[in-house]
C-alpha cells in the first residue's frame, strides 16, 4: 500500500464517499473520536487507493459549521428566512400526512420531490411507487455528467459505467483528459497501457496530459467530434467491416 501511513496508531473504517456520482469507498482515520483525515481505499475495485480533491474534502460534509443538524421548518412567509427547529419525529408525520392527503385526493402528482442526491435511488422509486414523476434535482455533479448520463442511459440503459481497462486493447478517446481528472480511471488506464499494451488514441483540440501520454493524438477541430465520429462509421459500413448481425439484433 502506498499511502503515507502515520507512525502512532488511528481507527480505521471504511465509508462511502458522496461527494460525486460514483459513490466510490475510502477510509477515514479516527483519533480522539474524531475523523483526522480520509484516504483512498486500496481495495476498492474501481479506485484501489486513488482519492480524488472532492473526497479529500469530505471533511468539510462531516464539520461544515453551517451544516444542517436537525429539521427546521418555516414559520413565516416563504422568503422571510424565519425557520424553528423540530424533531425528527414531527417532520415525518407532517410529511406523511401531506403526502397521504394528497394521495387520497388523487393528486398525487402535486407531490414535487426536490433532491440533492447524485444517482437516482430509493427516492426516486418512492416518488414513482406515489403515482408522481415530479423530481427536481437541486445538485448536478460536474457540467459534463448529465450529458454523459443521458448518452448512456439512450444507448445501454444505465446511467453510469466504468470501462473495463483490463480487457481493453483499443481505446478511441474523444475529449476526455483522463490522466487530469480522474485519478481512479488514470491508474488503471495505466496498468492497461503498460501491462497489456493497450493503444489509446485521443482526439482532442489541445495537447492535453492525456492526449501527450497517446499513442496518437488527432488535433481537431472544435465541434468536429461527432464529424470524426461518423465518417468512421461511414468507413466500417461502406467497407463491410461491421457486424451486421449484431445490427440487425440489436
Amino acid at each position: 500500500r502506498h499511502q503515507i501511513r502515520p507512525f502512532h496508531p488511528r481507527a480505521t473504517y471504511n465509508y462511502v464517499c458522496s461527494l460525486c456520482p460514483y459513490h466510490d469507498c475510502g477510509i477515514a482515520f479516527v483519533e480522539n473520536g474524531k475523523v483526522a483525515k480520509l484516504e483512498g481505499n486500496p481495495d476498492h475495485i474501481a479506485t484501489r487507493g486513488k482519492f480524488c480533491p472532492k473526497g479529500m474534502a469530505g471533511l468539510l460534509a462531516a464539520y461544515d459549521p453551517d451544516r444542517l443538524l436537525y429539521p427546521l421548518k418555516r414559520t413565516g412567509q416563504r422568503g422571510e428566512g424565519k425557520w424553528k427547529r423540530i424533531t425528527w419525529d414531527e417532520a415525518v408525520k407532517e410529511v406523511s400526512i401531506r403526502i397521504k392527503t394528497a394521495i387520497d385526493g388523487n393528486a398525487a402528482k402535486e407531490v414535487i420531490l426536490n433532491t440533492g442526491e447524485y444517482k437516482d435511488s430509493a427516492l426516486l422509486r418512492f416518488m414513482q411507487t406515489i403515482g408522481s414523476d415530479n423530481i427536481f434535482r437541486s445538485r448536478l455533479s460536474s457540467l459534463s455528467n448529465p450529458n454523459k448520463k443521458k448518452a448512456l442511459e439512450e444507448t445501454i440503459g444505465v446511467d453510469s459505467l466504468t470501462p473495463d481497462f483490463a480487457n481493453t486493447r483499443y481505446v478511441l478517446n474523444f475529449g476526455a483528459n483522463i490522466i487530469e481528472t480522474a485519478f481512479p480511471y488514470a491508474q488503471r488506464l495505466t496498468d492497461a497501457i503498460v501491462e497489456k499494451r493497450l493503444k489509446l488514441v485521443t482526439f482532442d483540440v489541445r495537447l492535453s496530459n492525456t492526449a501527450g501520454r497517446s499513442d496518437e493524438w488527432f488535433p481537431i477541430f472544435p465541434g468536429t467530434d461527432g464529424i470524426v465520429m461518423l465518417a468512421m462509421a461511414n468507413v466500417i459500413v461502406s467497407e463491410g467491416l461491421a457486424d451486421n448481425e449484431f445490427l440487425r439484433n440489436w
